[in-house]
């Protein structure tokens, strides 16, 4: 069976992939868990496919897999171990979790045996569909316990590894990638705007914690955008900002990177992302009357209203009342930095 060794691999991906994750250097030793192909780019409703892989494992005897994806983006379609599977036919496999609404695959694997296998080779196969364009991690959480990924012995001991994860950028020939490198503490990082808007003018500052940039497009137009961030430059939570501002956007996390998808209104629009404070209404970066004042104005309302907002819903528990306000007033004051 010939697995690609991923040491190989990283040393020859575009920049495109690179600027994903800051890859540690691993040991060609290492046992490796890995996405593969480690970066896909379907079109929107096509079927595509990546295997899981595991290179230089000792003494392997079960495996489970917890992988995570944007559902937004891509769906599951098929899950299955392949009879070319590192254990061969003697496998005990029961059918995959697959939920396309949280977007979590959860798979387990056993060889039907006393015994443990050695080398590389392939744990499964899993079938995805493209929805929207976008980009969407395949995140491999690397817990090593029995409620997420881990890698066992016949004797039940753990077997660490080093986790690799994907990515999955869908296509639409409107939308481009760009890619923006970012130098700080010594080290390179990317900030990746994906989108359907011209992408021009982008600054980040570092000591504001602040990434701006302007969107263009044709009037009376929308775009959807992805924006991939690594958080070693842009401390969590976040705040957008669209011409001053601010706007609700859904954020998805892995260990290295924060994904943010949302919407723009054409024509051009000043684009801004900040580090702020937990409640931060606004994005001014303080909790103050202003915050209270745009949750009094759709008081009462719930996410069936025409005037729902999540951004003022504080807990998220779907209605915009008392509780909303009372954990502002707890906060009142506090200010980012």
């Amino acid at each position: 069976m010939n697995i690609p060794k991923l040491v190989a691999t990283v040393s020859l991906f575009l920049i495109s992939v690179a600027a994903f994750k800051n890859l540690p250097v691993i040991d060609a030793s290492s046992t490796i868990l890995s996405v593969y192909p480690a970066k896909l780019s379907p079109q929107v409703n096509e079927f595509f496919n990546i295997t899981i892989n595991v290179q230089n494992v000792i003494n392997l005897s079960c495996w489970q897999l917890e992988l995570y994806f944007d559902p937004e983006i891509i769906i599951c379609t098929n899950y299955f171990v392949p009879e070319d599977n590192i254990f061969g036919d003697l496998i005990i496999s029961p059918p995959a979790k697959i939920n396309n609404t949280s977007g979590k695959i959860f798979a387990f694997c056993a060889i039907d045996a006393n015994c443990g296998v050695n080398g590389s080779g392939i744990l499964c196969k899993i079938e995805f569909q493209a929805k929207l364009p976008g980009i969407s991690y395949l995140d491999i959480r690397n817990e090593m316990n029995e409620l997420g990924t881990y890698l066992m012995d016949p004797s039940n001991n753990m077997i660490s590894f080093v986790a690799a994860d994907g990515i999955v950028e869908v296509q639409d020939g409107s939308f481009q990638e760009n890619i923006y490198n970012i130098a700080q503490n010594g080290k390179e990082y990317f900030v990746i705007i994906y989108s359907n808007a011209t992408v021009s003018s982008f600054n980040y500052n570092g000591s504001e914690q602040r990434i701006r940039y302007l969107a263009t497009g044709p009037e009376g137009t929308k775009s959807l955008v992805s924006i991939v961030i690594p958080i070693s430059i842009l401390d969590t939570p976040y705040a957008v900002l669209l011409n001053g501002s601010a706007i609700y956007y859904r954020i998805l996390e892995n260990m290295t990177h924060s994904f943010i998808h949302f919407e723009i209104q054409h024509s051009t629009v000043e684009v801004v992302i900040l580090s702020t404070i937990p409640y931060d209404i606004n994005g001014d970066r303080i909790i103050n009357m202003m915050d209270l004042y745009l949750v009094a104005l759709i008081f009462g309302a719930t996410s069936e209203d025409p005037e729902w907002n999540p951004l003022m819903d504080v807990n998220s528990d779907g209605i915009v009342n008392m509780m909303d306000i009372w954990i502002l007033a707890v906060h009142f004051g506090e200010i980012w930095g």
